[in-house]
């Protein structure tokens, strides 16, 4: 049962329990605050007292303070030590260190950690330590141990997290990943602040070796995580990294500013003294933003740390500065740490999509050393980055600038070279920075020497302390640094041209020199033939253009280019084919079946000179008279160099021709075969002779020389004699066509006959050389008309015949007539609705036509009137009243007919009641009455209990509004279809002038089915309300905005049972606020 009370008690009460409350948590926090929690480990179990697993659920219990996890196990041995789990050990709680340096006995190797976790089944694929939403957690000295496919530590939703601190770190082995860090949630910045140093990962415990199951896969992966601290400046904080993948894989999810990533006096790939490679491979420390969401924001800082696989930035907006670095070389700036190692990265520092870098710095201390590998710098689309006072050496490439910079890309030429000075050119005002090279090949810069600037007009020099190999950068007035200079040659426009038919006249010209001091051209034999940049009178060879600076190995080289003796191609003078013209013709031909050299003219002279000056155009040569002709081959870069074949001899025979002028063309008549074309003959034919008539389908018609016996069309004549003469074809001739009938029947027009009567007609046909027409009716042969048009007939089949006056004639296929019979209704599925109570609410449905593909107009009429239709539905009439009606219907044939008489009645009844709910309303308001499932008719609101009382509101929708009711009253309802009413329904409208709210202040929700629900009594309206219940701890199990609300009395789907406190907040109609607080026991 529940137990209301009224408000003034729980006011009170609400005061009383304030003080109580109030005394109470004043009491329990400074008894706290005094207070941090404890808890040994005294045994290696998996579980049970003293185990590492009871002591974190122990400190679950209460996170409101510090807990601390330290350890005093008897058994010092290493096994004694070694606590074997079997599953996960329990998510660890807020406000929790956890440190296994407190444990006596020796730590292991180089490490703090004096405690080993190890999994006791490796397939179990288990996080060894769970952080997962909670702050405030610290783990110190552990020495975890798997082969699994899961994480050493798995950091989820938490902040405030440090994975080891310096002298109090951990070791991880044989983890997928030894430290995995996330944030699964769609809100950034909960996994926060979270610091790894002092740990040696994937490497054993004396820091000098790493075996396969040693490594982890990746020794930290990070995703979306805030303010993350990765090793640190002051002794003891870097942590030592090997592993088989990459060593960090930093990603962020979201478009916003996630603090910064330092990466700081870290040994990575190496051994603890930073000169032995472990790590089996060069993958580097992956930074990257989310590339779908656009670039993210992190202050990225890497500083003094030694590494063999590099950075790799990406889509991150936000500074990085990397400095003090050693990249591919070990601490003794000697040692190549990549020597052995698997090469998977290509590039020492890679940085794409990125903001603003600075790498080096003018501080000696900020310098990198970065070596070893295939690129010792590559950036692309990225904001200015800037290289500084850096030691590049035995990379194949330094660096490599952003191809995509937006603005023109920073150089340094140098070329000028002397004793005690060095020049060049820059883009102006650049700053330039001097390098001695490195004694690898390629051109780095190992030593800095000084800085320079360039002028408004780009150019610079700088006084040489000493000599040597010099290389140099620069950086733009953006930040921008160049690659390294280095000797430049630009071939874009060198030209080559060959010697021809042995002479010393070839040549090398074009090239130039962007950047060097000294150049020379050598022949294949490395000989120096030529210290110009033209090289200019050489033979047939191979010559190579090297330019450097200083003379020193840091030169650049052209590609060999060769000069070859270019001759005149070898010719076949028997390749020519003549064709000599026949049948007293100009039309002699000379070709040829060769390809044409593109180096030579080849060329036609006859007696009188050149007649064809480009033969490779105009092959083969056509319409040459009888004559003698010789070929010339010329070389176009050498037009001295020429060869000539021949001569070639056309020779020269009187051709056959018809003779028309008596020729006679006869035409047919009525489409008869009695067409002629006669009277052709020839001259000058040798014999044999050939000829044929072909129609204009190409098909023979006639072997003589008259045609006769032909058809009306088109005809031509050829002829062939024995000689060599081409074919003779005649014009062509046309036999027409006289008389012939032809008609058209497209555009006729077939009319049946309707409504019983000859009204049927048979129009437009259309013919041509007609004379006389006539129409008879195939069924008896009687002929019912002669003009081109047959109207007022009735149904049958007729024939149209057409003939003229020269004997033509012909007939139209039989036309059928139909006879269209009088449309009639078909009354099988007619139904017939009355009216109810003379509302017009009675119908006519479903008449219909028996021939429903005829097109029908209606009209509606009532039985007595036939003058103005009153509707022209078809087949259906609605909203009648009681009477006689008809139908009056024409089909598309103009036929009528009339349908029955139809009659409607009307029925009297009475209505339903209409059914409405009471009104509960502030007082002095209108309210509105909704009807529940409205009929079709009229609501009307009354002010008293007859339908002559005064009318309030009328309403078709079930909708009615009624006057302000200052006070309490009685309303009626009434419901009318046309002459039909039905009962009076009275509406109580309750007024109040403030809201009552009642609270249970215990229930039993024991599923008795009595009081097993809590909930609000609310008398009034209420515009917002917030409920909230509390546990004596302060947090709330439960909360609602409903006022309909009903609690089951648990949170978190388990069961509560106690005493809490709720606080009830809101405005009611009239916009005061009210708040309410009290006692609610939950017994069970």
């Amino acid at each position: 049962m529940q137990f209301p009370f009224p408000i003034l008690f729980f006011a009170y009460l609400s005061h009383f329990m304030k003080l109580t409350l109030t005394l109470t948590l004043l009491l329990l926090i400074g008894a706290f605050s005094a207070l941090a929690n404890t808890f040994t480990v005294t045994s290696n179990a998996d579980s049970g007292p003293g185990s590492l697993r009871d002591a974190i659920n122990q400190a679950a219990v209460n996170t409101a303070i510090p807990n601390l996890i330290i350890f005093n196990i008897a058994d010092q041995s290493r096994a004694g030590r070694t606590i074997t789990i079997a599953s996960s050990l329990p998510k660890l709680p807020s406000n929790l260190t956890i440190d296994g340096t407190t444990q006596p006995g020796t730590p292991f190797g180089i490490s703090a950690a004096r405690i080993i976790i190890v999994d006791a089944n490796p397939i179990n694929n288990l996080n060894c330590i769970d952080i997962v939403a909670v702050s405030n957690v610290r783990v110190y000295g552990l020495f975890l141990q798997t082969t699994s496919s899961f994480s050493g530590i798995y950091i989820d939703r938490s902040s405030n997290v440090y994975i080891g601190v310096a002298g109090k770190g951990n070791v991880i082995q044989g983890f997928a990943a030894a430290i995995l860090a996330t944030n699964q949630t769609s809100q950034p910045f909960i996994t926060d602040n979270i610091v790894i140093q002092g740990n040696i990962l994937g490497t054993d415990e004396s820091g000098t070796s790493a075996s396969v199951t040693q490594l982890n896969g990746t020794s930290i992966y990070a995703l979306d995580i805030t303010n993350l601290q990765i090793g640190g400046l002051n002794p003891g904080e870097g942590n030592l990294m090997n592993q088989s993948g990459d060593p960090l894989e930093y990603q962020l999810i979201d478009a916003s500013d996630y603090g910064y990533l330092n990466i700081q006096g870290n040994k990575e790939g190496t051994d603890i003294t930073g000169n032995i490679r472990l790590s089996p491979n060069n993958k580097p420390f992956l930074i990257g933003g989310n590339v779908f969401v656009g670039q993210s924001f992190v202050t990225t800082n890497i500083i003094n740390n030694v590494s063999i696989g590099g950075y790799k930035i990406e889509f991150t907006r936000s500074r990085f500065v990397i400095q003090g670095n050693h990249i591919g070389v070990g601490l003794d700036n000697v040692t190549n740490l990549l020597s052995g190692a698997i090469i998977t990265n290509g590039d020492n520092i890679s940085v794409s999509n990125c903001g603003p870098g600075l790498i080096g710095g003018p501080d000696p201390s900020k310098k990198n050393y970065i070596a070893n590998n295939k690129n010792g710098m590559v950036e692309e689309w990225c904001s200015p980055v800037t290289i500084s006072q850096n030691s590049f050496f035995c990379n194949a490439t330094g660096i490599v600038f952003d191809p995509h910079y937006p603005h023109p890309s920073p150089y340094a030429n140098i070329t000028v070279l002397t004793p005690g000075t060095v020049g060049g050119t820059a883009l102006p005002n650049s700053t330039i920075e001097l390098f001695y090279d490195d004694d690898c090949p390629g051109c780095e810069g190992k030593t800095y020497i000084g800085t320079t600037t360039a002028d408004n007009a780009g150019n610079w020099r700088y006084s040489l302390p000493a000599t040597g190999a010099i290389v140099a950068t620069a950086t733009d007035t953006y930040g921008a640094t160049s690659a390294f200079s280095t000797a430049t040659i630009n071939t874009t426009n060198i030209v080559v041209q060959n010697a021809t038919c042995g002479h010393r006249n070839g040549s090398i010209k074009n090239i130039q020199v962007s950047s060097g001091t000294e150049w020379y051209w050598q022949d294949a034999a490395g000989n120096v033939i030529s210290t110009s940049l033209d090289l200019t009178n050489i033979g047939p060879g191979t010559y190579t253009f090297v330019t450097s600076i200083g003379g020193q190995a840091c030169d650049a080289s052209s590609i060999p280019y060769t000069v070859t003796n270019v001759t005149l191609p070898a010719f076949d003078p028997a390749s020519i084919t003549v064709n000599s013209p026949g049948c007293g013709q100009v039309s002699g031909s000379l070709s040829w079946s060769g390809t044409f050299d593109a180096a030579t003219t080849y060329s036609w002279l006859n007696a009188g000179g050149t007649i064809c000056p480009d033969f490779s155009v105009a092959n083969p040569l056509q319409g040459l008279a009888p004559g003698t002709y010789t070929m010339q081959l010329a070389l176009k870069k050498d037009p001295t160099c020429i060869a000539q074949y021949g001569p070639y001899t056309i020779t020269s025979t009187t051709a056959p021709s018809l003779i028309t002028t008596s020729v006679s063309v006869i035409g047919t008549t009525c489409g008869n075969a009695n067409g002629s074309v006669t009277g052709m003959s020839y001259r000058n034919a040798a014999p044999p002779v050939f000829f044929t008539w072909l129609n204009d389908q190409g098909a023979t018609v006639s072997t003589t020389l008259d045609l006769i016996h032909a058809k009306a069309g088109n005809y031509r004549f050829v002829f062939k004699d024995g000689g060599g003469c081409d074919t003779l074809f005649s014009q062509l001739y046309t036999i027409p066509d006289n008389g012939t009938i032809t008609f058209d029947a497209n555009a006729m027009v077939i009319n049946p006959a309707s409504c019983e009567k000859p009204n049927g007609s048979i129009t437009g046909i259309v013919a041509t050389n007609a004379a006389v027409y006539s129409w008879s009716n195939t069924g008896n042969g009687n002929i019912v008309g002669t003009a081109a048009d047959l109207t007022g007939i009735a149904g049958g089949v007729y024939q149209l015949t057409i003939s003229n006056a020269l004997g033509c004639q012909i007939q139209t296929p039989v036309l059928t007539v139909p006879q269209i019979p009088k449309p009639s209704f078909d009354y099988s599925l007619l139904k017939e609705h009355n009216d109810t109570c003379n509302a017009g609410i009675g119908s006519i449905s479903d008449l219909q036509m028996i021939d429903a593909d005829r097109t029908y107009t209606w009209n509606w009429y009532t039985a007595g009137s036939s003058v103005a239709p009153i509707a022209t539905t078809a087949g259906h009439l609605d909203n009648l009243k009681a009477g006689d009606y008809k139908a009056v219907v024409t089909d598309q044939y103009a036929c009528t007919v009339t349908s029955n008489t139809l009659t409607i009645g009307d029925i009297e009844l009475s209505p339903r009641m209409p059914q409405i709910a009471s009104q509960y309303i502030p007082r002095n308001t209108a309210t509105t009455i909704i009807i529940d499932k409205p009929q079709r008719g009229e609501y009307i609101l009354l002010g008293g209990p007859s339908f002559g009382a005064a009318v309030l509101d009328t309403s078709a929708s079930g909708i009615l509004h009624t006057p302000i009711i200052p006070k309490d009253e009685t309303l009626y309802v009434g419901f009318t279809r046309g002459d039909c009413s039905s009962a009076l329904v009275p509406v109580a409208i309750k007024v109040f002038d403030s809201v009552h709210i009642f609270v249970p202040n215990a229930f039993t929700p024991n599923n008795d089915g009595a009081n097993d629900r809590w909930h609000l009594i609310i008398q009034g309206l209420t515009k917002k309300i917030q409920v909230n219940v509390f546990d004596r701890w302060g947090r709330m199990v439960f909360s609602s905005n409903d006022p309909n609300l009903s609690w089951d009395g648990t949170a978190g789907g388990q069961p509560l049972t106690g005493t809490f406190v709720y606080m009830l907040a809101g405005v009611d109609y009239y916009d005061r606020s009210f708040l309410l607080k009290g006692p609610l026991i939950i017994i069970r």
